[in-house]
């Protein structure tokens, strides 16, 4: 037993993909063009792709929207989908610290599944509870953080930048590497 203490939780989860950091251009969700993206899912991220589209799969964390008044808005999954349709939990929280100074996800105050009107320089932390990256049975999230860069009216496009650690229970948001905590 004192072997096994030394050696830390022998039952507990190993990180196996890299956080990554990325530049997105994203369309609004309301007038893209077909199969544009239009919204973030996370884990894709970890093959170089994060921005996707929003199909019947509702295959997404949160999508993007550009309100009447011109600001962002971040719509997650269950905020889009119909609730039959049993998509995870997404949350959002808002903060004022620098994009560059957050290296780890903080602990609570998610607002989840409920859409997010941002300002453009505005940073948010995403909460997601993905079945793809985490165990539904087991439970978890996975993190990132999120700045909108600028908005382009003239053809509907948010430019972001995201940094994601795609590994359940993981809350480091520090590129590039494997987390450990």
């Amino acid at each position: 037993a004192a072997a096994a203490l030394a050696c830390g939780d022998p039952n507990a989860p190993e990180a196996i993909f890299s956080n990554y950091a990325d530049t997105l251009d994203l369309y609004a969700l309301n007038g893209a063009p077909i199969n544009a993206p239009t919204a973030i899912h996370l884990i894709d991220g970890t093959g170089g792709n994060a921005a996707v589209p929003v199909g019947l799969s509702f295959r997404f964390d949160v999508a993007v929207d550009i309100d009447a008044n011109g600001r962002p808005v971040l719509y997650p999954v269950r905020a889009v989908a119909a609730p039959f349709v049993g998509k995870h939990q997404v949350g959002v929280r808002r903060t004022t610290d620098p994009f560059e100074s957050i290296l780890r996800a903080p602990e609570g105050g998610y607002t989840r599944d409920s859409l997010a009107v941002l300002s453009v320089g505005e940073v948010v932390l995403l909460e997601s509870a993905d079945p793809e990256a985490c165990n539904p049975l087991i439970g978890g999230f996975i993190y990132a953080k999120l700045v909108v860069d600028s908005v382009r009216l003239a053809d509907r496009r948010v430019f972001v930048r995201l940094t994601a650690d795609p590994n359940c229970g993981f809350r480091s948001l520090v590129v590039p590497g494997v987390p450990t905590d």
